[in-house]
């Protein structure tokens, strides 16, 4: 059940989704700029405001009213709905990996929400396994917010320790190891290869065999632009070579 939202100049929606039942909205703002959402909806219940301080919430007659200035994450619960609140920079590590081969970007379309990675790159089901593949820049804080069929969690492949997010929402885990910084080879030293891909620039280059474009008219139904020039599509002339 999504409601209608009307804010102030600045603050976005990132994405919204629907998952067991609860339907998230995550909302992003520049940090330190405040803002103003208002909520419209069927079910108007008090809202519950957890995460950063800096985020209140009330109910206006049949509204709900999100302020603030965000600095990091806070989460505003009312009926079946959660709005996550994040400062521009927080929203940077919100990923939305899709379960299915597919481009739909519905809400409908079965996905998890990942909060604090560098990157996800992929996110797959097996049995009650969720498995996430991706990268990180450092030691971080993941959130996952997934359907609850899902029991235990892996990172690349490495099983993680769930345990319920400070925030209300989703399960926290720990990614605690460094990112492995590849070896580079000396460049200096390095022995280097190339091949000539222009050999047309060359002072004794020879275009004599190049087949020359003479065509005015074309079956294509694509015609020159301008009518009687030449036609200059390669495959009405075979080879561009004799």
């Amino acid at each position: 059940m999504f409601y209608s939202i009307s804010f102030n100049r600045g603050i976005q929606v990132l994405t919204q989704t629907t998952i067991d039942g609860l339907d998230y909205i995550f909302l992003y703002v520049p940090l330190g700029q405040y803002f103003e959402a208002e909520l419209q909806g069927p079910v108007i219940k008090t809202p519950a405001v957890t995460g950063s301080r800096t985020i209140k919430a009330r109910t206006q007659g049949q509204s709900i009213i999100v302020t603030g200035s965000p600095d990091g994450i806070s989460v505003v619960k009312f009926g079946s709905t959660i709005v996550v609140v994040a400062d521009k920079k927080t929203a940077g590590g919100l990923w939305q990996p899709r379960l299915s081969a597919s481009y739909d970007v519905s809400p409908d379309t079965p996905s998890v929400l990942v909060i604090g990675a560098y990157l996800v790159r992929n996110a797959t089901v097996t049995g009650s396994t969720l498995q996430l593949t991706g990268d990180i820049d450092k030691a971080a804080s993941l959130i996952v917010i997934a359907p609850s069929g899902l029991k235990s969690l892996q990172w690349n492949g490495k099983q993680l320790k769930m345990t319920k997010s400070n925030l209300g929402i989703g399960l926290s885990a720990q990614l605690a190891e460094a990112p492995t910084i590849p070896a580079l080879p000396d460049l200096k030293s390095a022995k280097w290869k190339s091949a000539d891909s222009l050999p047309e620039i060359a002072s004794d280059f020879n275009d004599d065999d190049w087949v020359v474009a003479i065509k005015n008219t074309t079956v294509r139904s694509s015609q020159p632009f301008f009518s009687g020039k030449t036609v200059v599509y390669a495959d009405e002339y075979g080879a561009c070579w004799r």
